[in-house]
């Protein structure tokens, strides 16, 4: 008995050290393989944190320190911030720079929208798709923008009430919190004299109180859209990580003829006048300056605004062509 236990317990220890050696392979197999495969935290397809710059393909065959130079590049990349300025319907050609803008690689940290540039900016704010934001902009319909009155013929300035529609439809309960880029829009409040950057709250909402602005629309509960602020606009930008601010003007050689057609023809051209002599000291804010000519574009003709796409892509390739190392 004695003995057998003895052999029994031989054959049992051999078994027992293979296991344990089975064991331990299997364990360092698994470090090697984490060692060579560390988990990363992924960010969305063609996003990098806060821009929509789609990172270079690295093609095979490349060296390691040609990974590492696109890399570098990259992290080192500018991150701009946009201020989209005024101009009703000529707003469209702040779509066609923001698709420019996007297909040269160009991270966006930030927007503002300066009165009609809120709408773009919220737009693209929303979804950082140039497609989406072209389509929804267009869906805005001629009801939605002044009408000439019976009398006369002329364009009356419209209540915020006749686009507000289009706003709820199109952002509905979406919150500036909630964008997966940030953006700001600022208003002014007529009996405190006082400029007030609209950041949080309901997206639809903030637009409403920015972009109203004669003679288009009348005050919207005592609040205008603030097409002045420029330097207000480059300091929240940069407050939100901007490196380079670019001031997109879509009504840099405007001559204010369309005016003329509205009732309140004289005042209308008294304020964008103050507006363009006002913006000239306001532009020592920014970095960058893109103009562009929407002469042909009427602010409040939905048809033709189409054109101003195309400009506005245009000129964010001449910009960004220049700005090429």
């Amino acid at each position: 008995m004695e003995i057998k236990s003895i052999l029994s317990g031989l054959r049992v220890r051999p078994i027992c050290l293979f296991l344990v050696v089975m064991v331990l392979a299997s364990c360092q197999t698994a470090e090697i393989r984490n060692q060579k495969n560390p988990s990363q935290k992924s960010e969305p397809p063609g996003q990098i944190g806060n821009t929509v710059s789609q990172p270079p393909e690295i093609p095979a065959g490349q060296t390691s320190s040609q990974r590492e130079s696109v890399k570098t590049s990259l992290s080192t990349r500018r991150q701009f911030g946009l201020i989209l300025g005024p101009g009703g319907l000529k707003s469209a050609a702040h779509v066609g720079f923001l698709r420019g803008m996007v297909e040269a690689g160009q991270p966006i940290k930030a927007l503002v929208g300066l009165e009609w540039g809120s709408l773009p900016a919220g737009l693209f704010a929303s979804s950082g798709k140039p497609n989406d934001v072209e389509w929804k902009f267009f869906k805005i319909k001629r009801e939605n923008l002044p009408a000439p009155s019976l009398i006369g013929g002329k364009f009356e300035t419209a209540s915020v009430d006749r686009i507000f529609g289009f706003l709820d439809t199109t952002f509905g309960s979406t919150r500036i919190e909630s964008l997966p880029f940030r953006f700001a829009c600022p208003t002014f409040k007529l009996d405190r004299q006082e400029v007030i950057m609209i950041s949080k709250g309901l997206l639809r909402d903030a637009i409403s109180f920015c972009l109203p602005n004669p003679p288009l629309f009348r005050t919207q509960k005592g609040f205008y859209g603030s097409s002045r602020s420029v330097e207000a606009a480059a300091k929240w930008l940069r407050e939100q990580g901007a490196e380079k601010i670019i001031y997109v003007d879509v009504m840099a050689r405007e001559n204010l003829g369309w005016t003329s057609s509205f009732q309140e023809a004289n005042s209308a051209q008294l304020l964008w006048a103050q507006n363009q002599s006002d913006l000239k000291t306001q532009l020592q804010h920014v970095d960058y300056v893109a103009r562009i000519d929407t002469r042909s574009i009427i602010p409040m003709q939905v048809d033709g605004a189409r054109e101003g796409v195309e400009l506005g892509y245009d000129a964010a390739k001449v910009l960004f062509g220049s700005l090429k190392d």
